[in-house]
């Protein structure tokens, strides 16, 4: 295994050790955003080897990152922005499915699989970016996945004649196990598909859209959690500990469609799963990364006079800020290694990064007055998790415009990552294209409103 050595500036013996200590933190403490997949396929432990002394003669000191006067260019950011869309429209076949998982190694084998919720996940994406600036080809490619999704996943639940669920089918998954529809899914799906009737109206009935939300309304508890998954093989709905984004997910897919339907039922549905969330992670230490969570937060809060749950409001907010300043934590825990300054997550993860900057930006605009500190916090971290963005962006060849699991500014065979990240390194995954996009987006949009105005250089 190559060793890596770490380069410290010369300065002081004081300043060396500080700065050393602080490179090691994230490795000592596990600190990081965490995965933008369930932990099945999620993050695991970098390996805990220590760091070769610095190399006299060798590597020369990269100039510390100036964390508080970055700015972006917007023409970068703009042709970012294209070639992702580009490479996402590319990715969606004649079929709809989108081209799931690649490697920038033509000798690597990919076996098939495909994601049903990644899939309603990509065409949101795409929405996003048809919204942000409409394109002909981004309408066909989201029909086309919209196609796809209807024929193949969304579908009837037994003895449940006003409900509609989003299947998970051995025969488009290629996966071994019993047919199942995943609460994600649905959530995911609703979002998409009302986004996509802003596009192409009358796409999907009403009274579709309605039976899937019913779906959702019908895996939720009293006290506002969900069951992940309806089985038919296990009895029908199944609960599950690994699935903890999807009740974000499902918040986020009733409030967009409370936007077109205000049937009051979506709106106290997604209020009590925010407010679950909020109650059952009082305690964790830091909160969950979860940026469904603070999209749908920031979507809530103009509608809350209109629920029974404005007395949960202080409860939720703080669940929100604290979601925020732990991101946050994480981000700023890794900005002393110039190659990864502005990630999310200490391996380097592209995705996460993405998923937290949506999150993050998601938010920004309905945190009150008093957060105006975590709102600059924001914005530079924002800023920062562009640059690191554009810096990761596969520019050239068949994936230019997506995005690796892990920077192409680490080498695969670094010894920080894990044997599984190092055999993921070079992965492409739609996701990790979706989400990277969809924040770039979102940042671009707030720059052009001005909440997101750059600082001054000194």
């Amino acid at each position: 295994m190559r060793k890596h050595a770490v380069i410290i500036p010369r300065s002081s013996t004081i300043q060396r050790i500080v700065v050393l200590l602080l490179l090691m933190l994230p490795i000592v403490t596990g600190l990081g955003c965490g995965p933008a997949q369930p932990p099945s396929v999620g993050e695991v432990p970098v390996d805990p080897e220590p760091k070769d002394p610095p190399v006299p003669g060798g590597e020369q000191p990269v100039p510390a990152i100036r964390w508080d006067n970055q700015q972006v260019d917007m023409q970068r950011l703009e042709k970012a922005i294209q070639l992702a869309t580009d490479y996402m429209v590319q990715a969606c076949d004649e079929e709809g499915r989108f081209d799931y998982l690649g490697h920038l190694d033509p000798e690597v084998k990919i076996y098939p699989e495909y994601n049903v919720v990644r899939h309603a996940g990509a065409m949101m994406g795409l929405a996003v970016a048809h919204q942000f600036k409409p394109r002909q080809a981004i309408r066909e490619a989201l029909l086309r996945a919209d196609r796809f999704l209807k024929q193949h996943c969304l579908g009837p639940v037994e003895d449940q004649p006003n409900m509609l669920a989003v299947w998970s089918r051995p025969e488009v998954t290629f996966v071994k196990r019993e047919v199942r529809a995943k609460l994600g899914s649905a959530g995911l799906s609703l979002v998409s598909l009302a986004q996509l009737e802003a596009i192409a109206p009358g796409t999907t009935s009403r009274e579709d859209l309605r039976k899937l939300a019913t779906f959702i309304l019908f895996m939720q508890k009293a006290d506002g959690s969900f069951y992940a998954y309806y089985v038919p093989s296990k009895g029908g709905r199944v609960e599950s500990a690994d699935a903890m984004y999807f009740a974000g997910e499902a918040a986020l897919g009733l409030l967009m469609l409370y936007a077109l339907d205000p049937d009051p039922r979506w709106l106290e549905s997604a209020g009590k799963a925010m407010r679950y969330l909020a109650i059952s992670q009082v305690d964790k230490i830091p909160a969950y990364p979860d940026q469904w969570v603070l999209q749908a937060v920031a979507r809530w809060l103009p509608w809350i006079e209109k629920t029974s749950l404005e007395s949960s409001r202080e409860q939720i907010m703080k669940h929100a800020v604290r979601i925020c300043q732990d991101m946050l934590a994480d981000q700023s825990a890794l900005k002393q290694d110039p190659r990864i300054a502005g990630c999310f997550a200490r391996a380097g993860i592209t995705c996460s990064t993405g998923t937290c900057l949506e999150g993050l930006l998601g938010a920004l605009e309905c945190l009150p007055d008093e957060q105006r500190l975590l709102k600059q916090q924001i914005g530079k971290g924002a800023t920062a998790g562009v640059h690191f963005l554009l810096k990761s962006q596969v520019r050239h060849g068949p994936y230019a415009g997506a995005w690796t699991f892990i920077t192409p500014l680490l080498s695969p065979d670094d010894a920080r990552l894990s044997a599984t990240y190092r055999t993921q390194a070079e992965e492409v995954r739609i996701d990790y294209v979706q989400h990277p996009l969809c924040a770039l987006i979102r940042y671009h949009q707030l720059q052009q409103k001005g909440i997101l105005s750059p600082s001054p250089e000194p």
